[in-house]
């Protein structure tokens, strides 16, 4: 029952790009509410409240978790918190913004990563490029009959073309840290069914996925997910229209006014 509920029908497959359109539209919102001073809450409020602007609704609460409380496992705790672990956004922060919409009992989960000022410092703009290349790495090596181990290789190895153009020294750090599997908070390619969990390996066409590595380092958390469906040469993203990287996420930010 359960591989049949991960591999959406036609019908099926309308109502979840329905509940994912409504999602990117909820995950724009809460990154153009991040800025300093303002409150997690602020930017959760602000997903809520798109998500049921669309039509959707919210299976669980939006997360817009900054600094310290982005890192893995902190925002966990943050359901069992009468106050979500709310706390004022800061400059030089990331915010991790993690959302996703329900139509009819059918889910989308997407993220990204923002930096509370509005502008991404030296190292976190290497750190996330270089991020958004390995993630489109690993999309892209997402086929029927790969696995998560081909995924993270794929993942991997593009980290690795970067290490002669990075100049930071975090950003060296970083490539070298998570070329190792066990430094990564979490790699995971899961289901988007009612129930969802982690997709069933070698991976099976027309399932449809979000794929989502969650890294930190020196105490600030990278973290980005899109949904897909998988095919039997790759995938479909499910989830156009978000910014990627360090520039086009700044661009959507700057147009709430936010520097």
């Amino acid at each position: 029952i359960y591989a049949l509920m991960d591999a959406p029908s036609e019908s099926e497959l309308v109502t979840l790009r329905a509940a994912i359109k409504a999602t990117v539209g909820s995950v724009i919102a809460g990154i153009q509410a991040v800025r300093p001073g303002a409150s997690q809450r602020s930017a959760e409020w602000a997903m809520a409240n798109a998500c049921g602007q669309s039509g959707a609704r919210h299976s669980s609460w939006p997360w817009a978790m900054s600094g310290p409380n982005a890192v893995r496992p902190m925002f966990n705790a943050s359901p069992g918190r009468y106050d979500h672990l709310d706390r004022v956004m800061n400059s030089g922060e990331l915010v991790r913004i993690d959302d996703g919409c329900e139509v009819d009992h059918y889910g989308a989960d997407l993220g990204r990563t923002v930096p509370a000022s509005g502008r991404f410092t030296l190292e976190q703009r290497e750190i996330w490029n270089m991020l958004v290349a390995a993630y489109r790495s690993g999309a892209k090596s997402i086929r029927e009959g790969a696995t998560l181990d081909q995924v993270y290789a794929a993942w991997r190895d593009e980290l690795a073309h970067h290490r002669a153009s990075v100049k930071t020294a975090l950003a060296k750090e970083a490539i070298e840290r998570w070329s190792k599997r066990e430094n990564l908070d979490a790699f995971m390619v899961h289901t988007l069914s009612p129930n969802q969990g982690f997709a069933e390996e070698p991976f099976r066409a027309g399932t449809a996925i979000a794929f989502e590595p969650q890294v930190s380092i020196n105490g600030q958390a990278f973290f980005l997910e899109d949904n897909f469906v998988i095919t039997h040469t790759g995938t479909e993203l499910l989830s156009p229209g978000l910014p990627y990287t360090a520039e086009e996420i700044e661009a959507v930010m700057q147009k709430r006014g936010v520097r």
